[in-house]
């Protein structure tokens, strides 16, 4: 069965773990707050497991804290600035999406990226080399919480609607 639905005008990804695997770099960083409290690097496999579930999960597989922890927060923070001393230096673009991406901008098609990732770790991604084999026609860098508000048109001509494909992974179960 052949889909009839029309070619999107524009690509919009989700960022972590959809468009760029960041995995590495947070690896890094959990490993580095393991080696502040005086223990052994884990194994890279089993970090990569939890990347996707945020700091508080790496914090939690790292030292064994949960969220209530006293420690928690400040072992968090750590974390977070470890990540964010060295973001995007092992990070790089999915393939097939690589290739996906040069072929739309060579067709000079929009895409983007949304994200709930902190402006702080998500805009070193844009231009950094290892992430961005192209330049990102319409950078949609925003958190999932923020309320977005297209500026005032007084007097414009009417907004054009565009069909946009939004990129993401399934949350898995």
């Amino acid at each position: 069965m052949t889909s009839s639905l029309p070619m999107p005008e524009a690509l919009l990804f989700d960022l972590d773990g959809t468009l760029v695997d960041t995995a590495p770099d947070l690896a890094r960083a959990t490993n580095a707050l393991r080696a502040h409290h005086g223990m052994p690097a884990l194994p890279y496999p089993t970090i990569r497991t939890q990347v996707s579930n945020g700091g508080s999960a790496l914090v939690a597989l790292a030292l064994g804290l949960d969220k209530e922890h006293p420690d928690h927060a400040a072992a968090r923070d750590f974390l977070l600035a470890r990540y964010g001393e060295a973001v995007a230096v092992e990070s790089v673009v999915f393939p097939p999406l690589d290739r996906l991406l040069e072929s739309w901008q060579e067709a000079r098609r929009p895409w983007g990226i949304v994200t709930n990732k902190p402006r702080a770790y998500a805009a070193p991604c844009w231009p950094n080399s290892a992430c961005a084999p192209m330049s990102c026609c319409v950078p949609t860098i925003c958190r999932s919480r923020s309320r977005i508000r297209p500026p005032a048109r007084s007097g414009a001509a009417p907004r054009r609607r565009t069909r946009a494909l939004l990129v993401c992974r399934r949350p898995s179960a």
